[in-house]
């Protein structure tokens, strides 16, 4: 199980920074422009989509602990029962991981440059997400 959750960092962290790298690489049309431009380029509801659904996904991670977020219960690491924690976001936010995580996703498609770089990116993360609710 540490090497499952070992191999789930790594992939996170790969996801996110190419995520982040698709992003910079739209806002600034290929790296031509400086990262200045990004300023003009991210509005401030695509930032606080984008800084919300981490920062809930970041939050989620924490109460459920490393083990209870990455399939510890289902696959019986984790001696605890499904709905072990009762404090916000659970209990508010009905699958507070996956919606978090959509929100992020949905707040870097918002950017048109982004969206023109990797039209079928986000979509089909989304309904991945949702097909996993």
């Amino acid at each position: 199980y540490n090497v499952f959750k070992r191999d789930v960092f790594l992939f996170k962290i790969l996801a996110v920074s190419q995520l982040v790298l698709h992003y910079f690489y739209a806002a600034t049309s290929g790296f031509t422009q400086p990262v200045s431009v990004l300023g003009e380029q991210v509005g401030p509801v695509d930032l606080a989509m984008v800084l919300g659904g981490y920062g809930l996904s970041i939050y989620t991670t924490y109460q459920l602990g490393v083990d209870g977020t990455y399939f510890g219960i289902e696959l019986g690491f984790v001696k605890a029962q499904k709905n072990y924690v009762q404090k916000f976001p659970y209990g508010v936010i009905p699958h507070p991981m996956i919606l978090s995580q959509c929100v992020a996703l949905c707040g870097l498609y918002k950017n048109a440059l982004f969206r023109a770089h990797l039209p079928w990116l986000v979509p089909i993360h989304v309904c991945l997400y949702l097909i996993h609710m």
